[in-house]
């Protein structure tokens, strides 16, 4: 993804191997593609305790766009509820972003440490109330998490000044 953030306690790298690629002590092969993981020393694990503290988080990770561009992005979490890594999963325009569920649970599971998610978007327009596309991207991310055995912690909405977890409203 062009635009994409991406901040892992252990990031996951892919790239193209070699044919005549070295041992896996150097990385994890796959066909063409190799796995290897390195630590980001300036990542510091943050507790989450409570809805307040995702928001927090979330604050603080957020560009300044956020009432112009709707973004998405994941939060992923140890059993601990730590913030181990996130990803903005992608950035759109004013009135809505895409989001691949695909794409979430792949870096969701090549997250080392990672039992939980948090799923997070913004709207521009300042309004907390979850449309419809919000709640149906919800529920088929919600199964795809239980299918792998990911425990889906909430799904926030956030503006500028505040949120909406779909956990805190029973809607989860």
């Amino acid at each position: 993804m062009e635009n994409s953030q991406t901040n892992l306690f252990c990031e996951p790298s892919i790239a193209l191997a070699h044919p005549s690629a070295p041992s896996c002590s150097e990385g994890i092969y796959y066909g063409k593609l190799k796995f290897t993981y390195q630590n980001n020393k300036r990542f510091r694990k943050i507790k989450i305790s409570s809805s307040r503290d995702i928001f927090s988080f979330l604050k603080s990770i957020w560009p300044f766009d956020i009432e112009v561009r709707e973004r998405f992005y994941v939060l992923f979490l140890d059993r601990s509820n730590c913030v181990i890594g996130y990803e903005e999963l992608s950035s759109g325009g004013v009135t809505g972003t895409i989001v691949d569920p695909k794409l979430i649970f792949q870096k969701a599971l090549l997250t080392p440490g990672m039992t939980s998610v948090v799923l997070s978007h913004n709207h521009p327009s300042g309004n907390l109330n979850p449309s419809r596309e919000d709640i149906a991207i919800t529920e088929k991310i919600k199964s795809g998490c239980i299918l792998l055995d990911i425990v889906l912690m909430d799904h926030f909405i956030i503006t500028k000044n505040s949120y909406y977890g779909f956990a805190d409203a029973g809607a989860l």
